[in-house]
């Protein structure tokens, strides 16, 4: 129901409500289980981090075996300072998620047509997605990217994006993002 995604509460107050600060947001939302990449996806962005030292990535949803692992990966990586672990988010606080975001992240294997995905762009939130998440729409329609399951392409597209949004030149990626929702 789109309907849900049209009232987002006001981005400064998402922002704030994590603790993100003014730089870029990365959003991986979605069941901390190992299929669905957290180690791949902080990998990445440790090699892009220092790069881009306002940018935080903010990972939400339950703990299913990946979240505790998730966390000492990030401590060992050093990036306590850029990675913000918000646990199982719904209602107001779910809408927050999307608020605050600049990208949507999802680097999983083996899924079928990821809900939270489509939520993000519903919210004008373009994605970077793996393969397995069956959306190779989001490349096409200049949504996002599609990148294969390896940490120097995630770095790579990583980068590329949050340079963008660094710039303010995410726009256009943002209203493609929206329009791609509008067809689901």
């Amino acid at each position: 129901d789109r309907s849900a995604f049209a009232a987002l509460p006001p981005r400064h107050e998402a922002r704030s409500r994590f603790g993100l600060g003014d730089g870029p947001v990365v959003l991986f939302f979605g069941r901390l289980t190992p299929r669905k990449g957290l180690t791949l996806l902080l990998d990445a962005f440790a090699r892009i981090a220092g790069a881009h030292p306002a940018a935080q990535v903010l990972i939400a949803g339950p703990d299913h075996g990946a979240g505790k692992p998730a966390e000492a990966h990030a401590r060992a990586l050093g990036l306590e300072a850029q990675v913000r672990f918000a646990g199982f988010l719904s209602g107001d606080a779910r809408l927050a998620a999307y608020a605050a975001a600049d990208l949507f992240v999802l680097p999983a294997v083996g899924e079928g047509l990821p809900l939270a995905a489509l939520e993000a762009l519903a919210c004008g939130v373009p994605a970077l997605l793996s393969p397995d998440c069956h959306l190779d729409e989001v490349a096409a329609g200049g949504a996002g990217d599609v990148v294969p399951l390896e940490a120097d392409a995630w770095a790579a597209a990583l980068g590329r994006r949050l340079t963008a949004v660094e710039r303010g030149d995410d726009g256009d990626a943002r209203a493609s993002a929206r329009r791609l929702a509008d067809r689901y």
